[in-house]
C-alpha cells in the first residue's frame, strides 16, 4: 500500500522526494542496519507524520519489523 500523495502537502512531498533521492544515492543496507540511518529515519518520520502516528506508535512499528525480520533469517536457517 502507498499513501495517496494528493493528500500530501507540497512540502511533505518535497520533503519525501529529497530524502528518498538521497537513499537513492548510497547502497541501501540490510533492514536491520537500514532502520538506524538518520537519511531512513527522515524520510520514514515525514511517512509517520503524513500518518499521524505517535512516537508510541512509531517506535512499535521499528519493533514489530525488527521482529519480523529477524524471525524470518531464523525460519531460513533452521531450513
Amino acid at each position: 500500500m502507498l499513501i495517496n500523495p494528493h493528500i500530501l502537502s507540497n512540502a511533505d512531498r518535497c520533503k519525501i522526494a529529497l530524502y528518498f533521492s538521497k537513499l537513492g544515492q548510497r547502497h541501501i543496507l540490510k533492514i536491520l542496519e537500514e532502520i538506524n540511518q538518520a537519511d531512513r529515519r527522515a524520510l520514514d518520520e515525514v511517512v509517520f507524520d503524513v500518518l499521524g502516528l505517535t512516537a508510541g506508535e512509531r517506535k512499535a512499528v521499528y519493533e514489530a519489523m525488527s521482529n519480523l525480520v529477524r524471525a524470518r533469517l531464523e525460519k531460513a536457517k533452521s531450513v
